[in-house]
């Protein structure tokens, strides 16, 4: 059995309670950057600690098992069977990862100026990647950072993440105080810092550009794990067709067939969507007609 370190986080006696014994207890208590949540946290464990490579490391939230219905058991037997991989991936949030056509524009959608503000991070780092055209799919995409993986990927994360938090923090650059604005969620009243949601979104620009092997826990199928109410009509229907909008994509990413990303926008068409999503997508529509217009 390969050796794992899965970290669980907490910041204070409520989240400590909630912890899964499972798991190894990471104190935030006393962050020296609490406006950053749980990043400082992972990216100060791995700027102090030397990584084997071969073993596994996960840093999660308290809310893991709330979100993915998974204990730690039931992620030890995943890493177990899928010990060849390089990445293993519990995703929250199936069906956005499955409707948008990435991370950031799902990212837009409830925190209206994120996929901008986060292209702006990707060009200062190089990244070389157009955030409004890139696909990434169920295997390529995690939120809440619900992520274990081996020392090649977090070695990789540490470099953007270590770019991303000089970025945000440099206080003479005008950009970043702009990272320091609120998220504008539109989910609830929160007055998180836009850098908070853009950093969970980070993984993506790793793991849909580069080799790394990766195992994604299908939730799909589970009935008693709803759909985003605030986004879909939760009903069979629904499911089906995002389940074959992420094939579609997962296709299109494996053979670059534009075909399979036009029946992807056309399925995607057919989703039953609540009103705020549609009037997402006729935002989204009538803002790619103005710039193309322009």
């Amino acid at each position: 059995m390969q050796q794992s370190y899965i970290y669980q986080i907490f910041y204070d006696d409520l989240s400590k309670q909630m912890l899964d014994p499972g798991f190894i207890p990471l104190d935030n208590t006393s962050s020296e950057h609490p406006d950053w949540y749980e990043f400082w946290p992972i990216l100060r464990f791995l700027r102090e600690t030397p990584l084997n490579d071969g073993v596994w490391y996960g840093f999660l939230s308290p809310k893991f098992a709330m979100k993915t219905r998974m204990d730690s058991r039931m992620v030890s037997e995943f890493l177990q069977s899928y010990s060849h991989v390089d990445v293993a991936i519990f995703n929250a949030g199936w069906g956005q990862i499955a409707y948008f056509l990435n991370p950031f524009e799902q990212g837009e959608c409830w925190h209206p100026g994120l996929l901008d503000l986060s292209q702006e991070f990707v060009d200062y780092a190089g990244l070389n990647v157009d955030l409004h055209s890139l696909v990434t799919t169920s295997v390529t995409t995690v939120y809440a950072n619900f992520i274990v993986a081996k020392a090649a990927y977090w070695r990789k994360w540490m470099g953007i993440a270590n770019s991303f938090f000089s970025f945000c923090e440099d206080c003479r650059n005008p950009k970043a105080t702009r990272m320091l604005s609120d998220g504008n969620y539109t989910k609830n009243s929160s007055n998180l810092q836009m850098k908070v949601f853009i950093q969970e979104r980070l993984p993506a620009l790793i793991l849909s550009q580069t080799s790394l092997r990766v195992a994604g826990a299908d939730i799909s199928n589970h009935a008693n794990i709803p759909l985003e109410q605030e986004l879909f009509v939760d009903n069979l229907m629904t499911r089906r067709l995002l389940q074959a909008c992420d094939l579609l994509k997962q296709y299109y990413c494996l053979t670059k067939e534009k075909d399979y990303l036009s029946v992807y926008h056309k399925l995607r068409n057919q989703v039953p969507v609540t009103e705020f999503l549609q009037r997402f997508n006729l935002q989204s529509t009538t803002a790619v007609s103005r710039g193309a217009n322009s």
